[in-house]
Order: C-alpha cells, then sequence, then structure tokens
C-alpha cells in the first residue's frame, strides 16, 4: 500500500493524499486496538516520510496529508488509530471527523478539538445526505416530504432538510470544526432529490 501511495505521489500531479479510515477501519480486533496503535503510528510515520521524498523529487515544498477519521477517539482507539499522535507529530495537514453514511448532529468534534487547536492540523465535519444510517428495517420513516428517498425506505430514506443542515453544521463550528467536509451528497438516492442550501 505504502508503494501505491509512492507511485501516486511520486508520478502524477497531486497535491497530496486523503487516507480515509472511516470506511472501513477494521485494522485489528476491537479489543487489541489501543496496543496495536502504535503500528498504525508508525506506518503513519513512514507515508509522511514518503511525502516528503516524493515532494523533494518533485520539487514541492510540500504534500498534503489528510486524513478521515471515526466520529470518536474511543472508535478511533478500537480501530487501532491515534490521531493525537498523528497530530502531534506534524505529520497531518487536515483531519475530517465522520460518521460514516450519514450526518451526525452530534458528532464529537470538540474531543478533536481540543487538541487539533494551535497546531498546523486543520479541522473538518463531514455531512452526508443523509440524516439517518444505513437501518433499513421498521420503523419506517414517513411524512418527510422532499426529504423522504422515493427508493429508500425506513432511515436510509431521510434525506436532510436545510433546517437539519443548517444546525449540524451550527454543532460543529460551536464545537471547533474550521469546516465542512461533504460525504454521499445524493450519490445513491436517485432522481427527486432536493438540494440543501446552507
Amino acid at each position: 500500500r505504502l508503494a501505491i501511495m509512492r507511485e501516486i505521489a511520486e508520478e502524477y500531479d497531486v497535491d497530496g493524499l486523503e487516507l480515509d479510515f472511516n470506511r472501513w477501519a477494521k485494522h485489528f480486533q476491537r479489543h487489541l486496538g489501543r496496543e496495536k496503535a502504535p503500528i498504525m503510528t508508525a506506518y503513519m510515520g513512514q507515508i509522511d516520510e514518503m511525502l516528503k521524498e516524493a515532494a523533494e523529487k518533485r520539487g514541492r515544498d510540500h504534500l498534503i496529508l489528510g486524513v478521515r477519521v471515526l466520529g470518536t477517539l474511543e472508535e478511533c482507539w478500537n480501530c487501532g488509530l491515534d490521531p493525537k499522535a498523528w497530530v502531534k507529530n506534524g505529520w497531518v495537514d487536515y483531519m475530517v471527523v465522520c460518521e460514516p453514511n450519514c450526518t451526525w448532529p452530534m458528532m464529537h468534534v470538540e474531543e478533536f478539538a481540543a487538541f487539533t487547536r494551535g497546531t498546523k492540523c486543520e479541522l473538518y465535519a463531514q455531512m452526508g445526505d443523509m440524516m439517518g444510517g444505513s437501518w433499513s428495517g421498521k420503523p419506517e420513516i414517513k411524512d418527510r416530504g422532499l426529504a423522504q428517498s422515493p427508493a429508500h425506505k425506513g432511515y436510509s430514506g431521510m434525506l436532510l432538510t436545510s433546517e437539519e443542515a443548517k444546525a449540524a453544521a451550527y454543532n460543529f463550528y460551536t464545537w471547533g470544526a474550521q469546516g465542512i467536509s461533504f460525504w454521499n451528497i445524493a450519490c445513491n438516492m436517485g432522481h427527486g432529490l432536493s438540494l440543501i442550501h446552507i
């Protein structure tokens, strides 16, 4: 994998790499995540060194390294990820705190803001096109008007309303996010979608 990343960084006209540890971050057995985290931290150090070498080879001052991480520090630990160490070592230019496949208005952005504030690492919160998740069983959500996907039932059909999107974004900014990163915006919902204006 490092060789693939090196090829991209050295041979293509990219500004850097984004590593997605959100989907799906199962690197170790969950009960061993915290114990195994130094393995992933060492790997991140190797990626940082590789990007520095690639930048020098291409005559660039810097190549960006961004990461997408799970929505709480505990979830990150369960997967063997230590984003605090990555920021402390100065390896990460931006971090996106994520909830898989949906917008979670109560995402723990403040946990990440506590250790990114005052560093070079910019902090973003991820928002998707749904307020719900991937659950498609009972109860079925109804009466959401244009915010209900005609092709999906249950929570997987709960498209964000403008008010929900604004409220979630307000939470994220209040808790320390410097911006919003969008995810899966209308990529799988088909026709008949309402647009979100924030």
